[in-house]
This record gives C-alpha cells, structure tokens and sequence, in this order.
C-alpha cells in the first residue's frame, strides 16, 4: 500500500512539473511575440525574427509598438531617394536598415523627424514670431537655437544600429547638436543626402 501511495505521488510531481514546464514555455512564447512586432503595409526581405526582437527591446522609442508600418520598401517602391524621402519626411520614430553589398546590414534609428532644409525654415520662423509675441506680452522667450552645424537637427533621441553581422547600438556623444541631416536640392551634389552624424563635408 505504502508503495503504490509513493509510486502515485511521484506520478502526480511529474505530472505537475511537466505542466510547469509547458506553461513556462508558453509564458516565453508569449513573451518572444510581444517583443517582436507585426509588420503592416508589407514583408522585410533583411530582417529576421531575431533582428526584430533585438530592434524592438533596444531602440530608445516608448511606448514600444506592436505594429511598425512599412513606410518604404524599395522592392515596393522602387530604388528612389525622392521616394524615401518623402515616405520618411516629418514622421517621427523611423528606423531605416540598409543593407551594403558586401552583405552588412544597418540601420538608422530617428525619434525626430526627417526634416528637409524648407521645414526648418518654416519652423525658425515660427520661433520667431512666438518670440516677438511673447515679446509684446512682456515675457521672455529664447527661440531654440542648435550647438552645431546649422545643417543638422534633431534632439538627440536617435541612434545608429549595427545588426548583422554583429548586433550593436550607438547613441549620440552629444559633443553637439549635429544629430540628423536632410537635403536634396544642394548644387554641390555630394552634400545632398540623409545622414547621421559628423559634418556636411564629412558625414557618417
């Protein structure tokens, strides 16, 4: 009797760790699938299932989304400049990836937006006359101004992302204010496009 009653005991533990495990499992599962965001408005041909869950725990964005739309995909869209620029221009919170030839692929990450040089300009003058308004009122206002290249915006919340071969993220130094750039209309050719860091003539 002693016997039997210790053989169904140990039954039963083996039973309840066994369900243990199982909910464990899917506990992690669930985990994994909150981590890794659905994709809308199309497929990613370069990243993989690890390559989100890395984007998405890493990236200096909250609330973390669900759901990233695919603003441009150049299988999609064609390989065009003028069409990412204008699928990326004045949204927020962009992750561009990019793969090279030599198969490397990286990415940057903007919580500002994407700014071409006329959307400075409207918002500079928009800074200006809140100042003078605030002037009139008899309160004190100082318009924002960048510590860096007056091509360069951005408030810092941006980084640039390494993801294959090898996984990595670097956040600005902040030694100034030269986060994002965006210009398509320069005569200089060279100094037309969208980067992160450095300068005008020397960008990353």
């Amino acid at each position: 009797m002693g016997n039997t009653t210790s053989g169904e005991a140990a039954k039963k533990t083996a039973e309840q760790e066994e369900e243990a495990r199982k909910a464990s499992e899917a506990a992690r599962a669930a985990h994994n699938r909150s981590l890794k965001p659905k994709l809308a408005n199309g497929m990613t041909r370069i990243l993989d299932a690890g390559d989100l869950m890395f984007l998405n725990t890493r990236l200096p964005v909250t609330p973390r989304a669900s759901v990233w739309s695919a603003l441009y995909l150049s299988y999609r869209d064609g390989k065009s400049f003028t069409s990412l620029v204008h699928s990326v221009r004045n949204i927020k919170n962009t992750l561009i990836i990019i793969k090279d030839d030599g198969g490397q692929v990286f990415g940057l990450f903007a919580g500002d937006q994407w700014k071409l040089p006329e959307d400075l300009d409207e918002e500079a003058t928009k800074e200006k006359a809140r100042a003078a308004r605030e002037s009139r009122m008899g309160r004190k206002y100082v318009p924002k101004k960048s510590e860096g290249d007056a091509n360069f915006f951005g408030d810092g919340n941006c980084a640039l992302v390494g993801i294959k071969p090898d996984q990595s993220l670097h956040r600005p130094t902040r030694q100034n204010s030269n986060f994002m750039y965006l210009q398509t209309k320069w005569p200089e050719k060279e100094a037309n496009g969208l980067a992160m860091g450095g300068m005008v003539t020397r960008r990353l």
